[in-house]
């Protein structure tokens, strides 16, 4: 035998390998999969495997070979690791060679010392047979073996698996049902997940046949297990993307996939699993929620994720015990999982205080509760910041609780640039904000793929599956929308406003010249092209025709909110006083800002010889970042301009925005940056709770 060097037996958890890659395996008489061989980052050391779906595909990366313990299936060994791919195959070929005669008939032979004498005696006696290795470790005369079978996954067997699936499940024999009655789907899911490596390619095909695939994949089989709980637990993550699969099938725990999930620590799939759908707060047998598992888990992320989307902290199990209770239970709980439950909690007291009067609602409003007791009117300004706008959807949420009533009800204004607009384009047709923050995760993880500019056709396709195909602006009558973008046809360029009301006092439909076309009227413009409009960051997307993003020149909006209302009353024949009357309350929300950082002074000059040049790049990098920062601000003199103009006119003005520990990018999907960024938002929330309150109490007209 040619057993490579590096060698080196270490016994670990299989779960610690369930998100990487199996590239090749080999099967034993009565374990699948029993010798893997898996592709993995460089960096990955026996019992640390956290990883997130792509790491595998970093260029420094490296092979494994396991042997997976089948008298425990929750125990493994590392058994060789490489970088070189062809060492990889040679060896894992070598030493399924050796220890697949022994894995089905000893189980002595799972020890590390035990390893490590069996691969050592191949190594230095590379011409002794299997038997003669057996005598020498004392082991039991060895009994004939049937052969094994080799799983590689290449285009070729793909192929074949493909053809397998299609016949059995178009055809549909009775004698595809086993012993248990277990459909096809099912059978292959439990006995052979390796066919099924293509999950959604097999949910087409049965969508093709016209089964009833929901049925079969939502029933449970003897193994306890439905196909979706088999899909997930095997990292095929891409079934997520089906929207008519039931992602709370319960198995014979009555646990959802999302139970199990948490159990095992993963972090990405819960969060794909919710935003696809999965009921946060399902129960098990016991009344166990996922929130339950996470604090017994002691798992931070993940609690803080579902406390994120919506985890409710007062269910109980059928003990009467809530997850708070558990973290008596648990001695390993840390001091940080009670700390993330104090951000996640408002006092409720202070809840209270904001739900001495509650309006009825209305089916088909048209002013808000504030304009219905006072006649006067609420505006919201949201700021632009691409997917941190999730900040926008938290803090809004604390309104809603504290106020009982939808955003919907409370603002007869909404302005949003950018990814604002997104968000005031939803709160205008009814969407809750839950759904609009799985519709944020959604967005991240379908439409910020690949390199940028990130393709048209996706994030089009996302826009119109949300705001539909043809509806147009005016469809939409209450509230008034303010949608910013940038006309970049010409120079200078101009600010434009996409609204669902006529404006015939803009400047930019009385224009006559031919070089610059008139925009659309609201009845002409499409509700998701106007946000897509707003939306055209530079090198994140192409441009909207015409148009670019509206937070190059109005990315907080809110004197620009207040400059239109104006204009607005004052076309309709309001007086100066009667308009600055009528506004009673502005809430502008930012999308976070960094702390204050020194900076060498930036100074552009003409280098005067070779040993300048490198502070001159330095300066001119500090250049662009300044005018970067400048076009887009949101803050400081921003916000003073928009507060002394309220105060002069009697307005309540309130500005809520976090500052950041961390940096988090316009397309930031990393699903810990996000999480960190929502506890940033929430140590804000619990810092300025009284203002929220006061907010709460001006917008239902008890102040």
């Amino acid at each position: 035998m040619g057993v490579g060097k590096s060698v080196n037996v270490v016994e670990d958890d299989l779960d610690f390998y369930e998100e990487l890659t199996v590239i090749k395996s080999v099967s034993s008489s009565n374990c699948e999969n029993v010798i893997r061989l898996y592709v993995c980052p460089f960096e990955f050391k026996a019992g640390q495997g956290s990883f997130e779906k792509g790491s595998c595909l970093n260029p420094s990366s490296s092979f494994v070979v396991i042997l997976v313990d089948q008298f425990s299936l929750k125990k493994c060994f590392k058994i060789y690791q490489t970088e070189s791919a062809q060492d990889a195959e040679v060896n894992f070929n070598e030493l399924s060679k050796v220890l697949l005669p022994f894995v089905d008939q000893f189980k002595s032979i799972y020890t590390t010392t035990t390893l490590s004498s069996l691969i050592k005696l191949c190594r230095s006696n590379p011409s002794w047979d299997v038997k003669r290795i057996a005598e020498s470790l004392l082991l039991p005369e060895l009994k004939e073996t049937r052969d094994s079978s080799m799983h590689e996954t290449n285009e070729e067997e793909q192929m074949h698996q493909q053809a397998t699936i299609e016949l059995i499940l178009r055809e549909e024999p009775k004698f595809a049902h086993d012993f248990f009655g277990s459909a096809p789907l099912q059978y292959l899911t439990v006995h052979h997940p390796e066919l099924v490596t293509n999950f959604v390619s097999t949910i087409d095909l049965l969508q093709q046949t016209g089964k009833d695939f929901k049925g079969a994949l939502d029933n449970i089989t003897k193994y306890t297990e439905s196909p979706i709980h088999v899909a997930i637990r095997l990292s095929q993550e891409s079934v997520l993307h089906y929207q008519n699969i039931d992602f709370n099938v319960r198995n014979f725990n009555n646990e959802t996939p999302l139970h199990i999930m948490v159990l095992r620590k993963r972090l990405s799939p819960c969060i794909a699993l919710i935003y696809n759908g999965a009921d946060v707060n399902a129960q098990d047998q016991n009344g166990v929620t996922p929130l339950h598992h996470a604090v017994l888990q002691d798992d931070l992320d993940i609690l803080r994720c579902l406390l994120f989307l919506g985890a409710d902290v007062s269910i109980k199990d059928n003990s009467g015990k809530t997850a708070m209770d558990y973290i008596d239970l648990n001695q390993k709980c840390s001091k940080d999982i009670k700390e993330i439950f104090s951000l996640f909690e408002i006092d409720k007291n202070k809840i209270k205080e904001c739900e001495k009067v509650q309006p009825s609602k209305i089916p088909s409003r048209t002013q808000s509760i504030l304009k219905m007791k006072t006649n006067k009117e609420a505006v919201l300004s949201l700021d632009g910041g691409g997917m941190r706008g999730l900040i926008l959807t938290e803090i809004l949420l604390t309104i809603e609780t504290l106020t009982g009533c939808q955003i919907y009800d409370l603002f007869d204004w909404i302005s949003g640039t950018s990814t604002g607009s997104f968000l005031a384009l939803s709160i205008a047709n009814g969407k809750s904000l839950r759904y609009m923050q799985r519709a944020y995760l959604r967005l991240g993880r379908s439409c910020l793929v690949g390199i940028r500019p990130y393709s048209t056709e996706l994030i089009d396709s996302f826009l119109m599956s949300e705001f539909g195909e043809d509806k147009k602006m005016n469809e939409v009558e209450y509230p008034k929308l303010i949608i910013p973008a940038v006309l970049a046809d010409r120079r200078p360029a101009m600010l434009h406003f996409f609204r669902n009301y006529d404006a015939p006092y803009d400047d930019h439909y009385r224009i006559r010249d031919a070089r610059f076309p008139r925009p659309p009227l609201p009845s002409d413009q499409l509700m998701w092209l106007a946000t897509r409009s707003s939306c055209s960051a530079p090198s994140y997307f192409r441009s909207t025709g015409r148009y670019l993003d509206g937070g190059l020149i109005a990315n907080n909006p809110t004197l620009d909110t207040i400059s239109e209302i104006y204009k607005y009353k004052k076309y309709l024949g309001n007086t100066s006083e009667q308009q600055a009357a009528n506004i009673r309350v502005i809430v502008s929300l930012g999308t976070g800002r960094y702390a204050l950082q020194p900076l060498r002074p930036i100074d552009i000059y003409r280098p005067s010889s070779l040993w300048d040049t490198p502070e001159i790049v330095d300066n001119l990098k500090g250049f662009v970042d300044l005018m970067i920062d400048q076009v887009s601000a949101s803050d400081d003199h921003v916000v003073d301009r928009a507060q002394s103009w309220c105060e002069m006119t009697g307005i309540n003005y309130f500005r809520f925005n976090p500052t950041l520990s961390n940096s988090i990018d316009l397309n930031e999907i990393d699903d810990r940056l996000i999480l960190s960024m929502v506890c940033d938002v929430r140590k804000l929330i619990a810092s300025r709770l009284d203002d929220l309150c006061k907010v709460a109490n001006l917008l239902l007209g008890n102040e």
